[in-house]
């Protein structure tokens, strides 16, 4: 068997998929979540955790292989308002700054920790980004390099540390996917604004590969998780579209996204062309590249 993994955000949609996945591939899978789901899976421990306060909790941090931190409150629960967004930073940075803290306790620290991240780093980016790219604008900007700066702390504690950007994870059992081809189905499918914004995007099976390949390679520092075939937001909708043979005739106007969401309309409006240098360079192979092959495998 190989060692042993823990998962916060265990119940989230790369969480679930994760947990699956690394169970089959011999670790020894621990979830941390605030409630233990119905639906568990056989093999795997569940641990209540707070990341609040220290507990018992703490011990099954001791000597793991790999940590992977992926808890963070939905970004698309609707409009934000102050409240909201600090329930989004403390779900995100304060959890983070505290599970890296806790590290400093242990007698065995993890041999390696991965933080979620995301690709709101670079904000509304119209010429194409990679991990040496600059911060952009806006809240999710600044709370991405939070979050990082959060996680990247653990590497102050000899703890090797990697901070995955994420895009839009492509999964029909979550995510934005589901929410997409929903009205598709019943031929009411729309594009979203212009439709040329960029939507950097990742079949789920290449993001749960991912991790598994960086905890097996430790590889340090930042790595936009995303495929290397950029399109924009028109590109899926219209692609899922002609796999579902539904037309996609009808646009939704940009000013009554925004007057329905407010700030929160920038996961919709906004988009960067991200480049997934490092993971490409670092020897990751791609199990879905190319958009029309991620949706045929996911709808079909």
């Amino acid at each position: 068997m190989k060692g042993k993994a823990v998962i916060t955000g265990g119940a989230g949609l790369i969480g679930k998929a994760l947990a699956h996945f690394l169970k089959n591939e011999g670790y020894k899978v621990i979830v941390l979540t605030r409630n233990i789901p119905k639906d568990k899976i056989e093999n795997i421990e569940y641990i209540i955790w707070n990341y609040r306060a220290p507990g018992e909790w703490i011990k099954s941090l001791e000597g793991s292989e790999a940590v992977i931190n992926l808890a963070g409150k939905n970004l698309a629960s609707g409009r934000w308002n102050s409240e909201t967004r600090k329930a989004i930073r403390e779900s995100r940075v304060n959890l983070t700054q505290n599970l890296v803290k806790y590290f400093e306790s242990l007698t065995v620290k993890p041999s390696y920790f991965i933080s979620a991240s995301a690709v709101g780093y670079y904000g509304n980016a119209p010429n194409p980004v990679d991990e040496n790219s600059p911060r952009g604008n806006g809240f999710l900007a600044e709370l991405t390099a939070e979050w990082e700066k959060s996680a990247l702390a653990a590497e102050q504690l000899g703890v090797r540390t990697a901070c995955l950007r994420f895009g839009a994870v492509l999964s029909t059992e979550g995510g934005a996917l589901p929410k997409i081809i929903k009205p598709i189905k019943y031929f009411a499918g729309a594009v979203p604004g212009s439709g040329k914004q960029y939507f950097p995007w990742i079949h789920i099976e290449d993001a749960v590969r991912m991790i598994d390949f960086l905890i097996q390679k430790k590889s340090e520092g930042i790595f936009n998780a995303v495929s290397p075939h950029t399109i924009r937001i028109e590109d899926l909708i219209k692609t899922a579209g002609e796999i579902l043979r539904r037309p996609v005739i009808f646009r939704i106007p940009e000013f009554l996204i925004r007057a329905l969401l407010g700030e929160a309309s920038e996961i919709i409006l906004n988009g960067a062309a991200v480049k997934p240098e490092r993971i490409i360079s670092e020897g990751y192979d791609f199990e879905y590249s190319d958009i029309r092959q991620a949706l045929e495998n996911l709808l079909k």
